[in-house]
C-alpha cells in the first residue's frame, strides 16, 4: 500500500516537486502528477490569393501555438482550431507554427455593399455613393474537411498578376465562422460602380390628433404612419454582372416594414440594422433602377 502524503515545492524556480510518502513496506512506485498550465496560446491568420479573373481563390490557414508557461515538453498535441494541429516538442519560450492550404481552388462569390446614407429629402440632390467589395467565404468540407469551425483571425487578401506575382489587395478581419456558415471579407473600394439615391415620397399616413388636456386646448400629439419611397440608381462600369446590396437604415424599435419593391429585400439586423435591397446591375454601363417604398408605424410628433 502506497499513498503520497504532501507534495511541497522547494523555494527557486527549479521547477521540481518534492512528494512525501508513505508505504508499509519497501516497494517501488510510480505516481503522475496533473495540473493546469497557463499562458499558452495560439493565433490563428488566414491569406487568400484570388486567381486574375478573381473566379476563384486558395485560401492558406495558419496558426501558431506559443507557450510562456514556463514548462518544456518532449512531446505535446496541441489543437490550434481552424481544423490545425500541432504534434511534436514545445520548448519555453517558443511558438511553433503549423499552417494548410486548400487542395483546389474554391469558387469566389463578390458582393458590393452600400449603406445608403445621408438621408435625402424629397426634391433634393441626389446622394452619390460608393460600394465596398467584399469577397463571400463559406466554411464547407473544401476548407474545413474534418467541419472544424474558423477562429477569428487577420485574413490578408491577394490576387495573381499576369506576371505571376501576387498583388496585395487589403486586409480584413476574418470573426468566428461556423461550419456551414458564411462570412464577408473586405476587399476595398469599388470605384466602378455609381450608386445615387433619392427620396420620392415622404407622407404622413393614418393620422390621429389627441388633445392632450382641457385646460391645453392648442397642445396635442399627433400619431401617424411614415411612408417613405426610396429610388437607388446604380450605374455599372465592370464588364460583368455585379450584385450589389444598397442597406436602408432604419431602427427597428418602430417596427419597420417593406411596403413594395422592385427588387429582393431583406432585414439583415447583425449584420447591417437595416433593410438591405438586393439588385444584380449588368455591366457595361448600364444602369438599374431600384425602387422601395417602407412604413415607419406609429411616429409621435408633438405640437406646442
Amino acid at each position: 500500500d502506497v499513498r503520497v502524503i504532501g507534495l511541497t515545492f522547494p523555494p527557486g524556480d527549479s521547477g521540481a516537486v518534492e512528494a512525501e510518502v508513505f508505504a508499509t513496506r519497501d516497494t517501488v512506485a510510480t505516481f503522475r502528477v496533473s495540473y493546469l498550465l497557463g499562458n499558452i496560446t495560439r493565433e490563428v491568420s488566414y491569406q487568400g490569393v484570388l486567381d486574375q479573373q478573381g473566379a476563384s481563390w486558395r485560401i492558406s490557414k495558419e496558426a501558431t501555438a506559443f507557450n510562456r508557461s514556463g514548462e518544456r515538453f518532449d512531446a505535446v498535441e496541441v489543437s490550434l482550431g481552424s481544423g490545425l494541429t500541432y504534434t511534436g516538442p514545445l520548448g519555453f519560450p517558443e511558438g511553433r507554427k503549423v499552417g494548410a492550404q486548400t487542395p483546389s481552388p474554391i469558387a469566389s462569390k463578390r458582393i458590393y455593399r452600400v449603406p445608403l446614407t445621408a438621408m435625402p429629402y424629397v426634391g433634393g440632390a441626389p446622394q452619390p455613393l460608393t460600394p465596398e467589395l467584399f469577397y463571400l467565404l463559406t466554411n464547407d468540407t473544401a476548407l474545413t474537411p474534418d467541419k472544424s469551425v474558423l477562429l477569428p483571425g487577420k485574413m490578408r487578401m491577394f490576387q495573381l498578376d499576369r506576371a505571376g506575382t501576387q498583388a496585395f489587395l487589403g486586409e480584413d478581419f476574418l470573426p468566428t465562422v461556423a461550419h456551414g456558415e458564411k462570412a464577408e471579407v473586405r476587399g476595398g473600394g469599388a470605384p466602378d460602380l455609381r450608386v445615387k439615391w433619392f427620396l420620392e415620397l415622404d407622407e404622413d399616413r393614418n393620422v390621429v390628433k389627441a388633445r392632450r388636456s382641457a385646460q391645453e386646448p392648442d397642445n396635442y400629439v399627433i400619431r401617424a404612419d411614415r411612408l417613405r419611397r426610396y429610388k437607388i440608381e446604380i450605374k455599372n462600369f465592370k464588364a460583368e454582372t455585379a450584385a450589389v446590396y444598397a442597406v436602408i437604415p432604419v431602427d427597428y424599435g418602430t417596427g419597420v416594414k417593406v411596403q413594395s419593391s422592385t427588387h429582393p429585400t431583406e432585414i439583415e439586423k447583425g449584420h447591417t440594422q437595416g433593410i438591405t435591397v438586393k439588385i444584380d446591375v449588368p455591366g457595361g454601363g448600364k444602369e438599374t433602377v431600384a425602387k422601395v417604398e417602407v412604413l415607419y408605424p406609429d411616429y409621435v410628433f408633438q405640437t406646442y
